[in-house]
């Protein structure tokens, strides 16, 4: 990588990934002549194998409240669900306990699934004290 490139993309790192902990690296591709896919691929790869739910068998009572809650978007503006009929939902597909239900959100947010910060002052200010989010 030129010198050119190396001293923004290591700013731009410093600066978003310091702000922002779920930002990982920053890199530059393009699309005219493939220069850089390989390393954001290695990268991704290296990411994504060190990911504890990758390679375990997720429970199929997570599998039904996640079909359940992707079906719901298109009913519901905005897509947002209060905490109490979330579980409710949750509770209809075998996730009782309370621990069980945080294990499947946690998870179900990690996967991209639905969108829950249960400790975010932000979210407070939401139609509900504590939301799911549905995309």
């Amino acid at each position: 990588m030129a010198l050119a490139v190396r001293v923004p993309a290591i700013r731009l790192n410093k600066r978003f990934c310091q702000r922002f902990p779920n930002v990982v690296g920053i890199h530059f591709v393009s699309c005219a002549t493939g220069q850089g896919i390989e390393q954001l691929l290695a990268e991704l790869k290296d990411l994504v194998a060190k990911q504890e739910h990758i390679g375990q068998a997720l429970p199929t009572n997570y599998l039904e409240l996640e079909k359940i809650l992707v079906g719901m978007p298109k009913e519901r503006m905005p897509p947002i669900l209060p905490w109490s009929e979330y579980e409710s939902l949750a509770r209809m597909c075998l996730v009782e306990q309370e621990h069980d239900l945080r294990a499947a959100t946690s998870l179900l947010h990690n996967l991209g699934s639905i969108v829950h910060f249960p400790n975010d002052e932000k979210v407070r200010t939401a139609p509900c004290e504590e939301c799911v989010g549905m995309h």
